[in-house]
């Protein structure tokens, strides 16, 4: 076998140290050289590593336990006993005060346990907490993200605008849910679809009838959102009131009077008037058509649909009583027909190289995420010529974000040609409060009077909940006389210290929720209706095959 020729010069000799070690660095050696790969000078390198160690075992906590066993053995064979029973003795006491030990941190309760201080003033619960999901990181604000850069896109080849109403994807193309649109037409006449005019010039007594407002979303009484023919979304019969209070409360004027006017959205100084200037613009006769982007959970989270899934996207409307609201209409009857509805679908081309390597990647990890915020609206029915609304107990998994609540007439709630079913009055209410986690929000009773002018705090914990308190840039437009009096009652309630922070996971707080309600005067005939909207963290899960998991704890 011919040699072979080294060259000694070209040796990274400071590689074949061992610089992770306590010590000097110990040679390591070469491959197939004598010693190599063994640790140190051989025994004394392994004792030396022992012996460095040593210091770390006695601070640790069986190192405790090993050094207190070796003093209460040297107390017994000081006494005069033999090994053999000394140690016998030592290691029964050891496993009784081990014993001991388990049991006071078991607490032999259930998960949730109350746990007393030296006072009955120093009491506290433990809550059962947990990760959204244990890839979710400990993370900062953005405030003091010093770091970051934005990337550069190179992935796009083309995106483009289609027309679908069945969402099918089973091309190339990835589907930019948050921009998908469903164009409606449609046409107030009476029940025998004949137009309905109303007289010129308009008077007191002139009949006047139109849409309630953001008429393209409170035509669709709920939806349902079947992925790859597995339902993922459902929100039962009070989409209405999730849309109204989203495009209300979470934007400014400027967006309510440009871009939400293609969904109808026509902004009222006072609710049930037939001189708010958003009525009088949504009168009129003949065919109107608006346009809605979709608010439902996975239409409202920032990630593209995967490829080669098709989503089913299922609409049912509301009644004509509930979609119209008039004055002066006697006895005339009204009917909403729609004589057209599509959706608009944004899609994107993605590269060769990007779309393979997407693909490989999720045969490789099996599954695709989607967090998102999903938004829940329940209500509870409050009867007639009651002073309180008791516990009704709403959410009973996880703790919400954040909460919105407004009361509106059964009447108008079930549908009425004479009234809205957004006008939130106060009714007298005096108090409202939120049950979770053994906690009540607010902390103390508010003892509201909005005839007296009380009610300023409500007011502002609504502004606060929603981040508008103290902002120069963003606004509902709801000032303290809309608020107390003319339709626009919303009380509002941050649950979480990140409720504001769409980016961030709060902590899972496995707990039941529920709303008491306390007035001054006795509920109208007909009975109330509490509407109350919250938001969640949620994760939609998509394997490799397409099938969504969906973890629905709400």
């Amino acid at each position: 076998m011919a040699p072979v020729l080294v060259d000694l010069s070209k040796i990274d000799y400071y590689s074949l140290l061992r610089r992770h070690v306590p010590g000097n660095g110990h040679f390591m050696g070469m491959r197939h050289q004598r010693g190599g790969g063994q640790r140190g000078a051989g025994l004394g390198g392994i004792l030396g590593v022992a012996l460095s160690l040593l210091p770390k075992l006695i601070n640790s906590s069986a190192g405790q336990q090993l050094v207190s066993v070796g003093k209460d053995l040297t107390a017994e064979l000081a006494q005069g006993k033999d090994f053999k029973s000394s140690l016998k003795s030592v290691a029964a006491q050891k496993m009784r005060q081990l014993t001991g030990a388990g049991k006071r941190r078991r607490g032999g309760g259930g998960a949730s346990k109350r746990i007393k201080g030296n006072s009955s003033s120093n009491q506290f619960s433990l809550t059962m907490i947990s990760r959204m999901d244990p890839k979710s990181r400990d993370t900062i604000v953005d405030a003091l993200d010093f770091t970051t850069m934005p990337g550069t896109q190179t992935c796009i080849q083309n995106s483009r605008w289609t027309v679908e109403f069945v969402l099918t994807n089973n091309s190339r193309s990835y589907l930019d849910l948050r921009r998908t649109y469903l164009v409606y037409t449609f046409e107030i006449t009476d029940t025998a679809g004949n137009a309905v005019e109303m007289p010129s010039p308009v008077t007191e007594s002139t009949l006047l009838y139109a849409p309630i407002n953001n008429i393209a979303h409170s035509i669709v009484k709920n939806f349902t959102v079947h992925l790859n023919s597995q339902q993922v979304y459902h929100n039962p019969s009070n989409y209405a009131y999730k849309a109204y209070f989203e495009n209300l409360l979470m934007y400014g004027r400027e967006i309510k009077d440009s871009t939400l006017t293609a969904a109808g959205f026509y902004f009222d100084d006072e609710i049930d008037s037939s001189t708010s200037p958003g009525f009088l613009k949504r009168c009129g006769s003949g065919k109107a058509q608006v346009a809605a982007h979709v608010s439902a959970d996975l239409f409202n989270q920032e990630r593209c649909l995967l490829n080669a899934c098709t989503l089913k996207l299922t609409a049912y409307p509301n009644s004509s009583e509930f979609l119209i609201e008039s004055f002066n209409r006697k006895k005339q009857l009204f009917k909403f027909k729609i004589h057209d509805v599509y959706a608009l679908v944004h899609e994107y081309d993605l590269t060769d190289g990007l779309a393979n390597a997407l693909e490989t990647s999720i045969r490789e990890h099996k599954i695709i995420q989607y967090p998102m915020i999903s938004s829940e609206v329940r209500t509870f029915y409050i009867e007639p010529n009651r002073y309180d609304a008791p516990a009704n107990t709403l959410f009973t998994s996880k703790m919400p974000r954040r909460i919105f609540l407004g009361l509106v007439s059964a009447e108008a709630f079930n549908g009425s040609f004479d009234t809205s079913p957004f006008n939130f009055k106060p009714y007298g209410v005096t108090d409202v409060h939120i049950d979770y986690c053994g906690l009540t929000l607010p902390g103390r009773p508010m003892n509201l009077d909005f005839v007296g002018n009380k009610f300023v705090e409500a007011y502002i914990q609504l502004q606060e909940t929603l981040g508008h308190s103290r902002s120069n840039v963003s606004s509902n437009s709801i000032d303290m006389d809309m608020f107390r009096s003319r339709g626009f009652t919303i009380f509002g309630f941050e649950l979480s210290p990140v409720a504001l922070d769409n980016s961030l996971f709060e902590l899972v707080r496995q707990t039941n929720v529920s709303v008491r309600l306390n007035f001054k005067d006795l509920t109208p005939s007909g009975g109330l209706v509490c509407v109350v909207y919250a938001e969640f963290d949620q994760i939609l899960n998509v394997d490799e095959l397409r099938n969504p998991l969906m973890d629905t704890i709400i």
